[in-house]
């Protein structure tokens, strides 16, 4: 058995490459582009980018955007917060917006961060 790994360099690898790998490139484009000043840009342009593999992800319980969400939670600010969430319920589906969404406003429940109800309700 062997201890070795592959390490890829994202930064080397172009965007067209990424995005030939679906589903995994969602990862690959958020990682390689999360120093990005504009987030919200960045969301925008990955939902875009992989608009396919939404659904891919969909049938998955959306383990990619979730996780995205976290990793990228940390660059966004409390007031930006809902217009991520606005941006992202742009790209799904009513019923699919109602689950994220609440997936979302949880984690800012949890943290204390959470927006009003309101706020959320006006997000479609």
């Amino acid at each position: 058995m062997s201890d070795e790994y592959l390490l890829v360099d994202l930064q080397k690898q172009s965007d067209d490459e990424i995005e030939q790998k679906q589903h995994l490139g969602m990862m690959e484009y958020m990682l390689k582009h999360i120093k990005a000043r504009d987030i919200l840009n960045l969301w925008q342009s990955l939902l875009e980018k992989f608009e396919s593999s939404i659904e891919v992800d969909k049938k998955n319980g959306f383990i990619y955007i979730k996780w995205l969400l976290w990793y990228s939670d940390a660059k966004v600010s409390e007031d930006k917060q809902v217009e991520l969430a606005k941006i992202i319920a742009k790209h799904l589906n009513k019923a699919d917006q109602e689950g994220l969404m609440r997936t979302i406003a949880d984690k800012y429940i949890d943290e204390g961060n959470c927006p009003r109800h309101a706020d959320w309700e006006a997000r479609g």
